[in-house]
């Protein structure tokens, strides 16, 4: 089963299934998916996705949504594949480099705010939205 997420939605209206509620959270469940909206940041993803696969098998989860897109970029509705994650709500735009310390380190690599993404991730998606 995947577990779609997006912080509102706006975001998901192409999505069809039978609305419920999670706890906080509202949601639709479709075929071979779940749905959560998540609210607005990472915490508020992160503690959805963590409640949510905790008491329910997840196969796969998607988070999607405007992902940054400001004037200029791509419209709303266009699908994009992106091959890093630039982290801009650190309150620096160098991120955490200025300060000295990384936001991770794995090893010997450090990423302050600029954290390179898995291009095989993408794998195959759930029905309805390939």
């Amino acid at each position: 089963m995947w577990l779609l997420l997006s912080p509102t939605r706006l975001e998901a209206p192409f999505l069809q299934g039978e609305p419920f509620a999670f706890l906080a959270w509202r949601g639709l469940r479709g075929e071979g998916f779940v749905y959560l909206e998540t609210g607005i940041g990472k915490v508020n993803a992160a503690m959805a996705l963590a409640v949510y696969a905790a008491r329910n098998p997840v196969e796969k989860a998607l988070l999607f949504g405007l992902a940054g897109a400001y004037p200029g970029g791509p419209p709303v509705g266009e699908a994009v594949l992106v091959g890093e994650e630039v982290e801009a709500d650190l309150g620096l735009k160098e991120g955490l480099e200025p300060l000295g310390f990384p936001a991770l380190a794995l090893g010997e690599r450090r990423y302050f705010n600029r954290f390179p993404l898995d291009p095989a991730s993408p794998g195959s998606s759930p029905r309805g939205l390939a």
